[in-house]
């Protein structure tokens, strides 16, 4: 099979780098680019002679809303924080504290603790506590993600909350 200047270049450097396995990004070769070797070395496996493994990783960071609640606190954490504070919370009350946006997202994401409004008032569950417990596990997540973090539990946590 014939092989092409590149990829003969590709060959000639890890024959010098002995058999131990190198990562791609350390390959350099003069005259060549990081796109170039890439392909050197895929057409070199392709044509078998080289072989390669890929590792891939994963690393998620906040986005815009993530970096304010980090800051702020997330919407339901506040509004649950409130909710223990007082017993019973007017909805009214809970928009004047978090505007119309983030009350609704606190809402939805309350109802997955079992916390819905009825007659326009959130009303603190029994197992306020524990549930706040809970909660503050979801806030301190986000310093995880601020972080950069490769846990996929976190993501999970927060995925499908556009912009977090």
């Amino acid at each position: 099979m014939d092989l092409s200047h590149g990829e003969i270049k590709v060959l000639e450097f890890l024959k010098r780098s002995g058999t131990a396995p190198i990562k791609e990004t350390d390959i350099r070769v003069e005259g060549m680019s990081v796109r170039e070797i890439s392909s050197s070395i895929s057409w070199l496996e392709a044509k078998g002679y080289a072989r390669t493994t890929k590792n891939v990783s994963f690393l998620w960071k906040l986005g815009p809303e993530g970096v304010k609640y980090l800051e702020s606190g997330l919407p339901e954490y506040r509004a649950l924080k409130l909710l223990l504070q007082r017993g019973d919370l007017p909805i009214k009350d809970l928009v004047a504290k978090l505007g119309p946006d983030e009350m609704k997202i606190a809402l939805a994401q309350l109802a997955k603790f079992g916390i819905k409004p009825s007659g326009g008032t959130l009303t603190a569950p029994l197992n306020g506590n524990a549930t706040l417990e809970l909660v503050e596990q979801r806030q301190s997540m986000l310093v995880g993600l601020s972080k950069g973090t490769t846990d996929p539990s976190v993501v999970t946590e927060f995925r499908g909350r556009e912009n977090l």
